[in-house]
């Protein structure tokens, strides 16, 4: 017999799992149960209703992002980005799977999922700040929001990434890191050359 923790993770599992291949439409809890090998009725018991399961996934994948973002900018100014990365993209790679379905869905749930995903950023933003990772920036919070949108677009958008590129997010660990070297380069060194950078706050700064 499985102990009853053992058995909501299996469900949890099971139900990231379906819901990765067909979305939450093809996640029924019959079909999550019998891959979980528990009854249906465990499921309900534990998470009170289809709707109850699907925020304990979300709630689960966003917990393990946030372990390994932590974990990474605990690292400081010496964190070797690309090595943090591979390091996680084992973890990552199943997760974004999960995300890109969700993400299309739309409805309040996934706006409560978008919302939190920003806050956490923002948290990690402001962690990175402090650990002297990341640059201060007058506009924190919509940097944030305009980061956080780039990676979730990337994962609704991985047909076209697979398409123009020959990878995407979804591709397993290996396509995660090679995805995270090209935002490394735009977010480490930058896009506009330091004429043009001067020249953009100046017309900011007019405005």
């Amino acid at each position: 017999m499985f102990s009853h923790d053992d058995a909501r993770s299996r469900i949890l599992a099971a139900a990231c799992e379906r819901v990765s291949a067909g979305g939450t439409a093809g996640a029924s809890v019959r079909g999550i149960a019998a891959d979980a090998d528990v009854s249906p009725a465990l499921v309900l018991h534990h998470f009170g209703s289809k709707d109850g399961l699907l925020a304990a996934c979300d709630a689960h994948v966003l917990a393990t992002i946030s372990d390994v973002k932590s974990d990474a900018l605990a690292q400081g100014p010496g964190l070797d980005l690309l090595g943090a990365v591979a390091q996680s993209s084992e973890i990552a790679a199943p997760l974004v799977r999960y995300l890109a379905r969700r993400l299309v869905e739309g409805g309040a749930p996934v706006d409560e999922l978008v919302d939190t995903m920003v806050a956490d950023a923002h948290r990690y933003v402001r962690a990175g700040i402090e650990n002297g990772v990341i640059r201060p920036s007058v506009h924190e919070q919509e940097r944030t929001v305009l980061l956080t949108l780039w990676y979730l677009g990337a994962l609704v958008l991985h047909h076209h990434a697979e398409r123009l590129l020959g990878f995407s997010m979804l591709d397993g660990p290996e396509g995660v890191q090679r995805w995270s070297e090209l935002g490394a380069e735009v977010l480490a060194t930058g896009l506009l050359t330091p004429e043009a950078t001067g020249a953009a706050r100046s017309q900011e700064a007019t405005v």
